[in-house]
């Protein structure tokens, strides 16, 4: 009986160590890096206009970007537009680094505005606002 025993143990060890066998299997890990672009600012131009210096109104701001490194761009705006408040005061918009290429790291193209003086040196005092959209496409 010891011996039947002894041996069902044994039988019972070897299946068991037959269970614990180790395995091995490759996982893979697969990405895509998008060529995107995003504007992560675009500035707010205040310009003072004083009719009494006979000067054109100018102001500059940066519109910062991100594209994916290697990815080609356009970033477009208006050439210009119209001011609204007690009167419509015409301006002309500028841009720098209109197209080119990503880095991955911030870029920065300079908006600026030009308000000639003969545009707002007859208008009336007060407030003048427009909002204008700047777009960037790879």
């Amino acid at each position: 009986m010891k011996k039947i025993f002894v041996l069902a143990v044994a039988a019972v060890i070897a299946m068991s160590g037959a269970a614990m066998a180790a395995d091995s299997a490759n996982l893979i890990v697969n990405a895509t890096v998008l060529g995107t672009c995003g504007i992560s600012t675009a500035p707010t131009i205040n310009l003072t206009l004083d009719p009494s210096s006979g000067l054109d109104g100018t102001g500059t701001g940066n519109i910062d970007f991100i594209c994916t490194n290697g990815t080609a761009y356009t970033l477009a705006g208006p050439a210009g537009g119209t001011m609204v408040g007690p009167g419509n005061i015409n301006y002309t918009l500028g841009y720098t680094n209109l197209a080119g290429v990503g880095t991955g790291l911030t870029q920065t193209s300079v908006a600026t505005v030009t308000v000639p003086y003969a545009n707002y040196a007859t208008k009336p005092a007060g407030a003048y606002t427009e909002t204008v959209i700047v777009s960037i496409l790879p």
